[in-house]
């Protein structure tokens, strides 16, 4: 563990054990819980709240209490507790009081996938994240064309995980932007094994999954089915 700025002399130091590293984690989301705010206002949504701390913690416990059970003839996991109580207690805290903490299961399970959802009342804590390039090639590019002159702005995650060559309509005679999303390399797709797993008629299939309209026949194609994400959705 470092907490300080050493210099390269310094560096050569004992690796740290995961108790003594848990310990730290725990110590350092202690302080926020006590510090910040239980939940932010909609100007400051996306920062780090008590909430969100009390919620790792509980992360937390429950890896620790898992050690714990392990066997361990190293002696890896020397000084881990079990501590499944104290994270269910905490868990509970954060779960039911919705009021102080803001936490709550949304009305339409398939509203966390669209953009609409991006600071959904389901997120305990979320990174935020903007790809602002054209939806059509080249925008996908990292080329002279769009980053270095701004107009590509944000993080690469969601270029390499947006679908690629995605048709929302089977009407071909639209022109690209309207109805050809090309959002990324597609290298996300889910298999067919994934898709299979939900049973036929559970509402939460098609606001996981994309169909490809352009043809349908074919439903495991490659890049016929695709994650929905804020960022990768047409719609959102």
């Amino acid at each position: 563990i470092l907490d300080e700025v050493k210099a390269p002399d310094e560096l050569a130091i004992e690796r740290s054990s995961i108790k003594e590293v848990l310990d730290f984690i725990n110590a350092d989301l202690a302080v926020a819980a006590a510090g910040l705010p239980a939940k932010w206002d909609q100007a400051n949504e996306g920062r780090f709240s008590a909430g969100a701390a009390r919620a790792f913690l509980v992360q937390s416990y429950v890896y620790e209490a898992s050690y714990a059970e392990r066997s361990d003839p190293n002696g890896i996991f020397t000084g881990c507790t079990n501590r499944w109580e104290e994270a269910r207690v905490l868990a509970e805290q954060v779960i039911t009081d919705k009021a102080l903490y803001g936490y709550d299961l949304e009305a339409n399970y398939g509203t966390i996938w669209t953009k609409a959802g991006d600071f959904s009342s389901e997120n305990i804590f979320k990174a935020n994240a903007l790809r602002t390039v054209l939806h059509e090639d080249p925008g996908i590019s990292f080329g002279e064309e769009y980053w270095p002159n701004g107009t590509g702005t944000g993080v690469t995650v969601s270029t390499w995980q947006g679908c690629r060559g995605y048709y929302p309509n089977k009407d071909t005679t639209k022109t690209p932007i309207d109805n050809f999303y090309q959002l990324g390399y597609g290298f996300n797709c889910p298999t067919p094994e994934l898709y299979n797993t939900y049973s036929t008629g559970d509402p939460r299939r098609d606001v996981t999954f994309i169909i490809d309209k352009k043809d349908s026949t074919t439903l495991f194609e490659t890049g016929k089915y695709v994650i929905l994400s804020p960022y990768a959705s047409p719609t959102g």
